[in-house]
């Protein structure tokens, strides 16, 4: 995969099909030019700024204050900034001084396209694009249950040290096996890029003046005669109020290709399903008396940990090779306390669907 793909890609989804913005008030806006005789690329708007080194490629934050864009967040008046003695729509001219240098400016203003989620010139594609180039995929082997697969590392531009997506591709030619590994392909693909990774970078940037950080990985956890089981993991730093992590099971029929929902394994007495509004997804709680079943013989790790996960409505479920691993969905500040809890199909029986219980004797 070539990431002139990908940034044609990304360009699609974040950029407007309407014409070009309105002008912006002078210094706002992605520009490029040269810090002595370096290229540089730069991004404006309020106070607020970054720019990076084309021979470099990491970005600097940027912050106005006392006229001057000081480098870093953390508003030192001895760091290295950018003064403008002129600007004008097309041109700003100054020096940047540091260390007891000074070295002329000259930067020239590069026409961009607001997104419909405009998060400004430093969020935009424009501002990221000499960044961006080849992500080929690296491929090794791996080996769980005895079973090889292919292990999918997407390399990414090295400038973007904080972000890295892998996944993994099962051996086999089966029409299903390729319907499976066409969605686990998926991370890897120059779409779910412009709305994972590139996103994450862009937000970061629009806010920070600098890259977030980014994960994404899906990992198998066990690969059966009948079943796969995999863990997709996400985790990073985008711009919003605190990083996020989140993983989540996802099991698929090696027989068919499909993706499969465990809670369609139990029953209306385990997992309770409803709609907020006519356009939500529907939300699959645990009822309280199921709840009480998973928890039952169950001590937490931490004392603490207890009042969080006996109130959890929403689990995580991973099938084993002998059962159930149901793992609750806490709030960010408790997600310490976060533990699977296993269940073997023996307790499970009574709250097994037809569906479910198909599904076991299939195993």
């Amino acid at each position: 995969m070539h990431y002139g793909t990908a940034l044609l890609i990304a360009a699609s989804l974040l950029a407007s099909s309407a014409p070009a913005a309105e002008p912006q008030p002078a210094g706002s806006g992605v520009w490029q030019g040269t810090v002595g005789s370096a290229p540089v690329r730069a991004c404006f708007e309020g106070k607020s700024g970054s720019y990076y080194y084309l021979s470099r490629l990491t970005p600097i934050p940027l912050s106005f204050d006392n006229s001057r864009w000081t480098e870093g967040n953390d508003g030192k008046p001895t760091a290295p900034a950018l003064v403008f003695d002129r600007i004008a729509s097309t041109r700003i001219e100054g020096h940047w001084v540091g260390g007891g240098k000074s070295l002329a400016l000259t930067l020239d203003r590069v026409a961009i396209k607001r997104s419909p989620d405009d998060m400004g010139p430093c969020g935009s594609i424009e501002y990221l694009a000499p960044r961006l180039g080849p992500t080929p995929l690296h491929q090794t082997r791996g080996t769980i249950d005895g079973v090889q697969y292919g292990k999918l590392v997407l390399v990414i531009p090295g400038s973007f040290k904080n972000a890295s997506v892998e996944s993994f591709a099962l051996q086999g030619g089966t029409p299903a096996i390729l319907r499976v590994n066409q969605v686990l392909a998926k991370p890897l693909s120059a779409k779910t890029a412009a709305e994972g990774w590139i996103w994450c970078m862009l937000s970061q940037l629009s806010q920070n003046g600098e890259d977030g950080y980014y994960a994404e990985e899906l990992t198998p956890t066990m690969i059966g005669r009948r079943y796969l089981s995999a863990n997709h993991h996400n985790d990073g730093s985008c711009g919003g109020a605190h990083p996020y992590s989140d993983n989540h099971s996802r099991t698929f029929d090696l027989s068919s290709g499909a993706e499969i929902d465990l809670n369609d394994w139990l029953t209306p007495r385990a997992i309770k399903r409803e709609r907020y509004d006519s356009t939500s997804d529907e939300a699959k709680t645990v009822t309280p008396a199921f709840r009480k079943f998973i928890l039952a013989g169950w001590k937490a790790e931490q004392a603490e940990c207890r009042e969080g996960i006996e109130r959890a409505d929403f689990w995580d479920i991973a099938l084993t090779r002998t059962g159930f691993g149901f793992t609750p969905s806490l709030a960010h500040v408790e997600q310490a306390c976060t533990e699977t809890i296993a269940v073997p199909f023996t307790r499970l029986q009574p709250w097994l669907s037809a569906t479910g219980k198909a599904g076991i004797v299939r195993r």
